[in-house]
């Protein structure tokens, strides 16, 4: 089957886990390739965590639809800059990296070649 490229993403439903921390339902629409290389070159050029911080709401408000994090008991918060602000950072690198597409297939296979895993 040949590699199909699309000009715009779509919308997918997906779940995140880090150690320790409850899973994450997110529903979100995936980065498109310039979209990502240009959030991991931004990313990188940013010397101080504010400005990192910065490209982390700027992808994240864009691609991120809603989630199940919760301000209040039985309502999601919002996708704002104050509450990816608020994301413990180990939860907030996985959803970058589903948003980005460094999913829980690419996950599961790094787990899989891992020393450890």
């Amino acid at each position: 089957m040949p590699l199909r490229l699309i000009d715009d993403g779509y919308t997918l439903d997906g779940e995140v886990k880090a150690n320790g921390w409850p899973k994450v339902a997110v529903k979100y629409r995936p980065a498109l390739p310039a979209q990502t290389r240009d959030f991991v070159i931004t990313r990188g050029r940013a010397s101080t965590g504010p400005e990192e911080m910065k490209a982390v709401v700027a992808l994240l408000k864009k691609h991120v639809l809603g989630w199940d994090i919760e301000e209040v008991p039985g309502k999601p918060a919002p996708v704002s800059e104050y509450t990816i602000n608020r994301v413990p950072d180990p939860v907030l690198q996985r959803i970058i990296d589903l948003v980005t597409g460094y999913g829980p297939e690419q996950a599961a296979e790094d787990e899989k070649n891992s020393a450890s895993g």
